[in-house]
């Protein structure tokens, strides 16, 4: 078998590296193996830095909810109203509900009047259902205790 020699291979790769690292600075751009080791840690720093974009936009999303909220004058806080939009059923990400509070306020407003109405009625009953309890109770005297006396003995 003849042998194969690397020189082309080789030299395809380090072009294609030397090429993603144009920009670079301090010699990274040119020279192989300092590019090499900044292209690693690029990578790396991307990959972390696209985790990090997805935490950002999902406090941008919760702040502009927060502020929409604010805004309209409703009385409940960002964390109040997830939690009615989880319980109303209703299956809305942070990101669309965002985006219907910056582009369209008066929907939102909406919105948030009808996840609340439902929280309003349900605990009305409830309380109706307290003062009927109360009312059917017969009102008795509060029974009094016998006050006992203990006789102190006296021994000398």
């Amino acid at each position: 078998m003849s042998r194969i020699k690397k020189g082309v291979s080789a030299k395809k790769r380090k072009r294609y590296l030397l090429k993603r690292a144009k920009g670079y600075i301090n010699g990274a751009n040119s020279k192989f193996r300092l590019a090499k080791e900044r292209l690693l840690k690029a990578e790396s720093n991307a990959y972390i830095s696209r985790k990090l974009r997805k935490r950002d936009f999902r406090r941008l999303w919760i702040t502009r909810i927060n502020g929409a909220l604010d805004q309209i004058g409703s009385d409940l806080s960002y964390s109040r109203f997830i939690n009615l939009l989880n319980k109303s059923g209703l299956d809305l990400n942070r990101k669309s509900i965002s985006e219907i509070a910056v582009k369209d306020i008066n929907s939102f407003k909406k919105l948030v009047e009808q996840i609340s109405k439902p929280s309003e009625a349900k605990s009305e009953p409830k309380k109706a259902k307290e003062d009927k309890e109360t009312k059917s109770k017969p009102k008795t005297k509060p029974k009094t205790e016998k006050k006992t006396v203990k006789k102190e003995s006296t021994s000398k």
